[in-house]
């Protein structure tokens, strides 16, 4: 009866926690986006705001414009060289990230042209799983608990008149069914950004 017991306040103790871990922080902006961007939380999902372009038609748009990822916000001050430099690390990764995802349906190119959407990413916020942690959460209570994320902003513009078509700010974290990205400080971060350009695509696929 005692380990029954036990167990259920276990199972208790333990979802709560993957609870409290799996819920990201409400998305909140930084000074990247224009300020008259009237962003909204999407229904269903209050860790993303949006804004969007009355009559904006992702269909008409075939290729894309990444530009290099802004690190910005929290992401971009008080940290040591050495988180600077994993930092820059995640920019890298998003780059290519979303270029593999959108490829080859869509072309990544360099230049503006009239079916050519323009999109500018910054990353504003990156929580570091602590993989020792999890090790030794896993050992006890069989999954880790110690999650990490990232908090991203993004603007789409047209790449021939740069008019600003729609904007995201979406806060992502990982949850302790990601149990590989859990033993590395930014596998949740990148995780994330797997996501968010597998969404990206479907936008581009589907218009939403």
């Amino acid at each position: 009866m005692k380990r029954a017991q036990m167990f259920a306040v276990s199972a208790v103790v333990i979802f709560g926690l993957i609870s409290l871990q799996g819920c990201a922080k409400p998305a909140g902006r930084t000074n990247f986006l224009p300020s008259q961007t009237e962003l909204l939380p999407c229904q269903g999902n209050k860790e993303k705001l949006w804004w969007e372009r009355p009559g904006f038609d992702w269909h008409s748009y075939k290729k894309v414009i990444i530009d290099p990822v802004v690190v910005a916000g929290d992401a971009a001050s008080g940290r040591s060289a050495h988180d600077r430099t994993e930092v820059i690390e995640l920019e890298r990764r998003f780059r290519e990230i979303v270029t593999e995802k959108l490829t080859p349906e869509f072309s990544v190119v360099t230049e503006p042209g009239p079916d050519v959407l323009r999109i500018k990413p910054a990353i504003t916020r990156v929580d570091r799983a602590n993989p020792l942690l999890n090790l030794v959460t896993t050992a006890a209570v069989f999954m880790p608990l110690d999650m990490g994320g990232i908090s991203i902003e993004v603007e789409f513009l047209d790449s021939l008149t740069g008019d600003l078509l729609a904007a995201m700010v979406e806060t992502k974290s990982g949850t302790p069914l990601q149990v590989v990205a859990s033993f590395s400080q930014y596998g949740h971060a990148e995780n994330a950004m797997e996501d968010w350009a597998s969404e990206l695509k479907r936008a581009l696929v589907d218009n939403p």
